[in-house]
């Protein structure tokens, strides 16, 4: 019993003893971890800041050169042209080739497979359509006038039947509804269709009328229908076309890309670089084909709708004077149906159905009928004395067609006749610049060609630089020429002008020399001042703009208990010079000037805090 009690009181001896052992390794694990946490705070937070690389502040020698991109031009040019209009069957030199006097510069297709010779024949073709037409309805036609002049006598005579039939107790039976009301319609008809000849509504005529000029209408809406899908086809290319300026300035960024891929070559550029500049220089060459094609179609469009533009004024003015004539016919028709109408008016039977002859004026009605006989008659003699002037005009003006189509067919006849030339030679020696016209395209008299420089005369080229680059210029300068192959080639300030369109730059003429130089040569010059010593260089890249002018981000140090803490500051600069990878600068940087941030791999602003890449 006193064995057990004793354990007991053991037991409960050693249950305080354990729970101070187990608070004393909870307290000793705790100041562990928050000895850790405070070893490896500096580490933690170093891994979440903005990664920056770094420069100091050096004492360098930084040069003021620079390079600028040249085309040379010749100081004296010679256009090309023809002495006659020609169709261009080949061009025979390229862009920048050389050329000797008498050299073949285009070959001219045949004179009889020309377009001037195709249009010409067409216009003859289209004017003798003109002249067979106007001689087909030259005639006149006095058939339904003259039977306007057969019915009113008819009428006439029947009047005077009825009468005496009357006077002798006959009866005559007369019913002319039917035949009136065909009239009537007839001669609403007749006055719709004047009224849509009058306004040109061709579409809606009635079908007899249309009849009457379906081979004028016809041809006329087919070259409408032909000119306007020309004329649309030719405007929407012609919206889109950005002119011959922009073929020249791709030219001139295909040119300076090439020199750019030289200097890449010379200058063992990485492989990526090159590819990259190829690419460049395939995409601008894709954008001159498009550009070339697109000029080429609107030309094409261009002389397709100059060739159908005479075919359809013709068609139209052919249309308008079957219609002048058809609208005459159908007048004098109308007229004869009032004469017939009136009449048939005059004899209509009352409701009754039977006439008597004391029910009838038929004297009136014989004065009637002699009054619509005379005027049908007299519109009859009107119109043939219309007719004979109208005849007389028109053997007037069949007369100068006639004469139009033989001295159309004389001007077709001299231009074959003549001894065509097969080529375009040069008068000169020099050096192609530019090429106007090309293959399957016609010219005339005026049209300038081609631009040939010459080389004897000299060279010069021009370019813009900065007013500050403009500092380091004056007349008679020479420049020094970095493209491969033309380091001989002279290079000399000849003038200095403010720009016309921007007076903050300079236009730079430089008279160009040397055995290797022709016009449209691309060269890469190198202008500017020695090389000095400045005491604060930094990276090119590390100096930034914005509307206070330039500066660089200064990283200053600070000591703490934890280690070195780096902040950033900006600083205003002023570029002193420069070169292609360092600037000269000056500005009050004090004890920020411990490193200048170059680049970083995140964002970030003034009095944050940074961490450096090599730490």
């Amino acid at each position: 019993m006193d064995k057990e009690q004793l354990i007991k009181g053991e037991v409960k001896k050693a249950k305080p003893r354990n729970r101070k052992e187990w608070i004393k390794n909870t307290i000793i694990v705790f100041l562990l971890v928050m000895l850790l946490l405070t070893f490896f705070s500096n580490t933690i937070m170093n891994h979440s800041l903005p990664e920056v690389s770094v420069s100091r502040l050096s004492r360098e020698s930084v040069s003021k050169n620079y390079n600028l991109d040249i085309v040379v031009e010749a100081n004296k040019t010679y256009d090309i042209t023809s002495d006659e209009p020609r169709d261009i069957k080949r061009v025979a030199v390229k862009k920048g080739q050389e050329v000797k006097e008498g050299q073949a510069l285009f070959y001219l297709e045949e004179i009889k497979d020309s377009a001037q010779v195709k249009e010409l024949t067409a216009q003859i073709d289209a004017e003798k359509l003109i002249y067979e037409k106007a001689m087909m309805t030259a005639g006149a036609d006095y058939y339904e006038l003259n039977l306007g002049v057969e019915k009113a006598r008819d009428a006439l005579n029947k009047a005077i039947s009825d009468k005496k039939n009357a006077a002798s107790g006959g009866n005559v039976t007369v019913d002319n509804t039917a035949r009136i009301a065909e009239l009537t319609q007839k001669k609403a008809t007749l006055q719709n269709d004047i009224a849509l000849l009058s306004s040109q509504s061709y579409e809606s005529l009635s079908s007899s009328t249309r009849q009457k000029m379906e081979a004028e209408l016809n041809s006329y809406n087919s070259l409408k229908a032909e000119y306007d899908s020309l004329n649309a086809s030719l405007q929407t290319l012609q919206t889109s076309f950005k002119g011959d300026d922009a073929i020249r300035e791709v030219e001139k960024n295909i040119g300076t890309l090439e020199l750019d891929l030289e200097l890449l070559n010379k200058g063992k550029a990485s492989e990526a670089d090159i590819a990259r500049k190829q690419l460049e220089i395939k995409y601008a060459k894709e954008d001159l084909e498009r550009l070339k094609a697109q000029k080429t179609s609107i030309e094409d469009l261009q002389k397709k709708l100059n060739e159908k533009t005479p075919q359809y004024q013709n068609a139209a003015d052919a249309l308008a004077a079957k219609a002048l004539n058809v609208k005459a016919s159908i007048e004098s028709e109308s007229q004869l149906i009032d004469v017939e109408l009136s009449s048939l008016q005059i004899s209509q039977t009352p409701s009754g159905g039977e006439l008597s002859g004391p029910g009838i004026d038929y004297d009136a009605a014989i004065s009637e009928a002699k009054y619509n006989l005379s005027a049908a008659t007299h519109a009859l003699e009107k119109q043939i004395k219309d007719d004979k002037i109208t005849n007389a005009q028109t053997k007037i003006e069949l007369d100068a067609q006639k004469k139009k189509i033989e001295g159309m067919e004389a001007d077709l006849a001299e231009i074959l006749s003549k001894e065509s030339k097969k080529e375009i030679t040069s008068p000169v020696d020099g050096v192609v610049e530019e090429i106007l016209f090309a293959a399957g395209q016609s010219c005339v008299e005026t049209d300038k060609l081609m631009v040939l420089n010459i080389s004897e005369d000299g060279f010069t080229a021009t370019a813009e630089v900065s007013a500050e680059q403009n500092k380091t210029l004056s007349k008679g300068k020479e420049a020094k020429v970095v493209s491969q192959g033309f380091e001989n080639a002279k290079v000399t300030v000849k003038s200095i002008v403010k720009s016309k369109g921007d007076s903050s730059k300079f236009t730079i003429t430089f008279t160009v020399s040397g055995d290797d130089v022709v016009a449209g040569q691309n060269l890469r010059i190198e202008l500017g001042e020695s090389a000095s010593t400045f005491d604060s260089v930094v990276p090119k890249g590390a100096v930034k703009k914005d509307s206070g002018g330039s500066f660089v981000y200064a990283v200053k140090s600070k000591s703490t208990p934890l280690g070195n803490r780096y902040i950033v500051e900006k600083v205003n600069v002023t570029i002193i010079a420069e070169d292609d990878t360092q600037c000269a600068v000056s500005g009050e940087f004090g004890e920020s000037a411990d490193y200048i941030i170059t680049a970083s791999s995140k964002p970030f602003s003034p009095g944050d805090q940074v961490r450096l890449a090599e730490e």
